[in-house]
């Protein structure tokens, strides 16, 4: 049943399914129900953010979505990132329309969150965006304070001065260890060099093996102020790209890949990788 929002005499707003209604004992005469018919959600053909929210409400009820209600923030998780990069892909290729779509799918999650985390007492959806907001306003002292910036370089330097100090930096580790563990191990690399190098500590790597090797890389790309990870996102794109010129090649000369013997295939993908 589509649940209802109760409003108690003393202020209290809060959510409870239609069927529990008739066994509630903290109310009131003064108690008041609204209960949005879902009806008006299905007849309609274009929605607001408060639509998003009652369909929620919908698919977490007891008798919406079984997938949905047995979903946690774990569970959840992957999905947020992989939205998260789709929405990047569309920027990337430069596609508005697609954009639009990958956005929507991120706020869905968001909102997904959202929702339990009300659901089971950590937070609420007013609490998300209260916090959100005042971190905004904190940190633009030049839009909502006294302090002026000029440039966008000075107002990252506002910007990180605000996060170190919200954060309470006060060692080398403390800032390391708060660099989020899901990065991509190269992305997360690069925040962990830039760092240590606001410490001036060295970022040598030590060893020869891979996970080291990839290190100094990033260390690397740091100094010359390259991001490791676009820069191999843009290797990969190229390999990818020489693949497909060399299936233009073969088809062109009436050859298929499979039945080439390797020497066959290595010349075909030197001659695509010379033009990619």
């Amino acid at each position: 049943a589509w649940p209802g929002i109760c409003l108690d005499g003393d202020g209290r707003v809060y959510k409870v399914p239609l069927y529990e209604l008739d066994r509630l004992k903290d109310y009131s005469h003064l108690t008041s129900v609204a209960i949005a018919p879902i009806g008006d959600l299905l007849k309609k053909e274009r929605f607001a953010f408060s639509d998003l929210m009652k369909i929620m409400d919908r698919l977490l009820a007891f008798d919406g979505c079984p997938w949905d209600r047995e979903q946690t923030h774990k569970t959840l998780a992957p999905y947020l990132i992989e939205e998260a990069y789709e929405a990047i892909d569309a920027i990337n290729e430069d596609d508005p329309s697609g954009l639009c779509e990958e956005l929507g799918d991120v706020l869905y999650q968001i909102v997904f969150h959202a929702h339990l985390g009300e659901d089971h007492g950590e937070f609420s959806t007013g609490d998300m965006i209260t916090g959100l907001c005042q971190k905004i306003i904190r940190r633009h002292p030049h839009v909502f304070g006294d302090l002026h910036c000029d440039t966008a370089d000075e107002v990252k330097a506002v910007w990180d001065a605000a996060k170190a100090k919200e954060k309470a930096y006060t060692t080398p580790y403390d800032k390391l260890d708060r660099i989020a563990r899901a990065l991509p191990a190269l992305m997360r690399a690069a925040k962990v060099i830039k760092a240590l190098d606001s410490y001036q500590l060295p970022d040598a790597s030590r060893g020869d093996d891979i996970g080291e090797a990839l290190y100094a890389l990033a260390a690397k790309a740091y100094r010359e102020h390259i991001d490791p990870e676009g820069a191999l996102t843009e290797a990969v794109e190229r390999r990818i790209l020489q693949a497909r010129r060399m299936d233009d090649l073969t088809a062109r000369a009436g050859q298929n890949a499979s039945a080439m013997t390797r020497d066959e295939l290595l010349r075909f993908w030197e001659e695509a990788g010379k033009s990619s």
